[in-house]
């Protein structure tokens, strides 16, 4: 069982604040949402983690933000969305007389207007259209933002007559929109493109439980008790480079509840009330791009629900209804199975009727919110760490077991937080020479336990001779370090047209030593040591 590293309290507690109840981590900084419902005066914090703690250090745009407005948030880099998906855009009703709630999202961009203060560069909607609810979910992942105007209504050459109004169109079609930072000239966050069902019907919800992950978009089609299909979008697989349906996934019969990816693994999650059991699924993608069901789990979890978060080799899931309020798993790098590892819970004399309102996951760090009624629904912020921050222990060999004569060398800087990878492969099969040796060099910085890193190619070399080379960039990776033997690398490298994942262990069996005890690397070396 993992407790609770950290404790997080609103700065000034109000009654039904339901502080935490926006969540999201992005390395070492963190937003937390509070207010905007019945207790008014809705606030976004940031926090910042230095030597091992989250602090506050800076409240985001009190003033252009609705004392009632509610929504999702989002936070990547230097980008962060905040949503108003109850905002009332437009005078506007729609043909059966339901008005406002067009919405609209907030985009911030750090160090715009002086350095770390946090400026609105953008607003943006979908034509504030009524009852569309714009922002009901939100997705940022670098310069693509996703956004779903889930209950949108579908006006033009409908064919169903809708309450007798003698006004035909269909009700809660949904519709998802897709900006570009850069589209329409720099820092514009132009519109690139607008996705819907593609055989319309009322209540489809298109763009329920939205998710962006690298070049992977997902979504569910239904209300959340009668979803059948989980569809998936990927970039570049639609008609001149955009984005395409490229699978759907068969849900059981019983009620939705969430799903989440890396971009390599989908966690479906979904309750029976038949059985009353939460079943969980994780599907894994294949060497030819498709997903496939590896694994399954069912819970008795009282009634209520799992909400997972993926992050490189490790899932989170909010738990509901549950004498604790989540749970962890980890991906064996030998087996490359998932397992159940660790709950995360809290002391049940603290809270004892507390409710789990949001959860978020990066880095090997997590927060769990919670409001009860024992503190008028304030709400608290628990933040757990679950895995071991990137140090110098890591240094050394990593390999995955299944690919014989392929590894990664990885040196780490603690000073500048900075990670370098070579990685030791071979050629792809569709190579000019397949099956030759083959490497790559990656750089990059790394916050908790994930190094994001450019990945680069160098040519033109000769073998034990001097000259010049040229090095360019090919691609990215990342890699997560689960714990101090293990980790998870994945890569996607644009001049080769291919991506993909693998797990990473030791070398040196027992090597993990230095990583677990940091203290051990002091002084000056004297000799080979694990330095």
């Amino acid at each position: 069982v993992i407790l609770s590293t950290q404790t997080i309290k609103a700065g000034s507690p109000a009654a039904l604040d339901y502080f935490g109840r926006e969540l999201t981590i992005d390395g070492d900084t963190a937003v937390i949402g509070a207010g905007g419902y019945e207790s008014g005066g809705r606030r976004v914090s940031l926090l910042k983690r230095e030597a091992g703690q989250w602090t506050f250090f800076k409240s985001v745009a009190s003033e252009i933000l609705a004392e009632d407005g509610r929504g999702p948030v989002a936070l990547d880099d230097d980008i962060l969305l905040i949503s108003e998906s109850n905002h009332d855009g437009t005078d506007e009703c729609n043909p059966d007389g339901a008005c406002g709630r067009s919405g609209q999202v907030f985009v911030f961009e750090r160090n715009l207007g002086g350095e770390e203060n946090w400026g609105l560069r953008a607003t943006l909607n979908g034509g504030h259209k009524p009852t569309a609810a714009f922002g009901s979910h939100v997705q940022l992942d670098g310069d693509t933002v996703a956004i779903a105007a889930y209950s949108e209504d579908l006006d033009e050459g409908s064919p169903t007559v809708h309450s007798g109004t003698g006004v035909q169109y269909i009700e809660n079609v949904g519709a998802v929109y897709i900006f570009e930072r850069n589209e329409g000239g720099e820092n514009q966050w132009g519109l690139v493109q607008r996705l819907t069902a593609s055989d319309p019907v009322a209540n489809t919800f298109f763009g329920y439980k939205l998710v962006l992950a690298d070049d992977l978009l997902m979504m569910a089609l239904g209300d959340g008790f009668t979803h059948a299909e989980l569809v998936i979008y990927q970039r570049g697989a639609g008609v001149e480079g955009s984005w395409g349906l490229i699978q759907e996934l068969d849900l059981p019969i019983s009620r939705f509840t969430n799903a989440a990816t890396d971009g390599n693994t989908i966690v479906v999650t979904t309750y029976s009330d038949a059985t009353e059991l939460s079943l969980f699924q994780f599907f894994e993608r294949g060497d030819s791009g498709v997903f496939e069901l590896v694994q399954s789990f069912e819970f008795d979890t009282g009634g209520g629900s799992l909400y997972p978060f993926v992050d490189q080799g490790l899932v989170t899931a909010r738990a509901l209804d549950e004498p604790f309020k989540g749970r962890l798993f980890a991906k064996n790098s030998e087996t490359g199975l998932w397992n159940q590892v660790a709950l995360l819970r809290l002391d049940a004399s603290q809270f004892p009727e507390d409710h789990a309102r949001a959860l978020a996951l990066d880095s090997g760090r997590s927060m769990l919110a919670f409001s009860s009624s024992e503190n008028s629904n304030e709400g608290d912020v628990f933040a757990f760490d679950l895995a071991p921050e990137t140090n110098a222990g890591h240094m050394g060999g990593w390999y995955n077991s299944t690919t014989p004569g392929q590894g990664v060398l990885v040196d780490v800087d603690e000073a500048h937080d900075f990670l370098f990878g070579a990685w030791f492969t071979y050629t792809t099969a569709s190579s000019d020479h397949p099956q030759q040796q083959h490497w790559f060099t990656a750089q990059g910085n790394y916050a908790g336990n994930k190094s994001e890193l450019t990945l680069y190619e160098s040519l033109g070399g000769q073998f034990d001779a001097s000259g010049e080379v040229e090095t360019l960039p090919v691609g990215t990776a990342t890699i997560s370090f689960t714990d101090c033997a293990s980790g998870v690398m994945t890569y996607r490298i644009d001049t080769l047209g291919v991506r993909g994942a693998f797990p990473l262990v030791r070398l040196l069996p027992g090597s993990e030593t230095t990583c677990e005890n940091r203290d051990s690397i002091q002084g000056g070396p004297f000799g080979i040591n694990p330095g």
